[in-house]
């Protein structure tokens, strides 16, 4: 049976064979994998005090942007990042931005492409 006769086989509910269940797993196992690799990536934030100005910040692990600490200072400060001393959140690059999104989008250009 084709892949596509198995899995609509499997979602009307009609009986298949060992095999064909064994072949049925094997699909939504590459199927879920393929999901994972498309769906882009999110980095978990946490939001911190405003700044000076009012404009609201937001802090992420340097893990998120590189794998050394320095080199993703550097990265950073090249989307408007800087180093976040703070003993509630070690190894913290902070950001101060009004769109989440966006700044989700250029750290993950910035840390696939610098």
């Amino acid at each position: 049976m084709k892949p596509i006769e198995i899995i609509t086989q499997l979602l009307e509910g009609n009986h298949l064979s060992n095999s064909e269940l064994a072949q049925a797993e094997t699909i939504l196992q590459r199927l879920n994998n393929e999901i994972k690799n498309r769906k882009p990536e999110t980095i978990n934030f946490k939001k911190i005090n405003h700044d000076f100005y009012g404009s609201p910040r937001y802090v992420c692990h340097f893990l998120n942007i590189d794998k050394d600490y320095q080199t993703a200072i550097k990265k950073a400060k090249a989307i408007g990042g800087r180093k976040f001393n703070n003993k509630q959140y070690g190894g913290g690059i902070v950001f101060s931005t009004y769109n989440l999104e966006n700044l989700n989008r250029n750290i993950l250009n910035l840390k696939n492409n610098f």
